[in-house]
């Protein structure tokens, strides 16, 4: 009967210590995007560099990352057509949530310069119609 309570009681010790080591081990970041006039961007590509978390906003803008471990990360934001914004030094604790509001505001997309060059004339002046010769057999 000791035996069995000493382990008992060492099982609850047990638990209750590995409980409180592994809690509090992560936070959350959330917040909205707007565009510079204040209306909410939808599918903005929001991630912490360096690692595989992230996610987009949903239709009011709105964005939230759960299960980020603790630690100073920088925050990414990016969306076709706007301007690319960076937040450095954005500190996550653990057990609590982060807010980070973002206006994006608009870029012009530039390319690579293309050249196209005709090889030859689309329409040939001198031809009024279009011609086709077929042999008496292949009727």
């Amino acid at each position: 009967m000791k035996k069995q309570s000493f382990f008992f009681i060492a099982n609850i010790y047990f638990l209750i210590l590995t409980t409180n080591v592994f809690a509090g081990a992560t936070g959350k970041l959330t917040g909205y995007i707007n565009d510079d006039q204040g209306n909410p961007l939808i599918g903005v590509n929001i991630y912490l560099e360096g690692t595989p978390i992230g996610t987009a906003s949903d239709e009011n803008g709105q964005y939230l990352i759960i299960n980020i471990p603790a630690a100073p990360y920088t925050v990414v934001v990016s969306y076709v057509g706007y301007q690319t914004i960076k937040m450095t030094d954005v500190v996550i604790n653990a057990d609590h949530t982060t807010t980070l509001e973002f206006d994006m505001t608009v870029s012009a997309i530039e390319g690579e310069e293309i050249i196209v060059e005709a090889k030859r004339p689309v329409i040939v002046k001198d031809q009024t119609a279009t011609t086709t010769t077929m042999e008496s057999a292949t009727i």
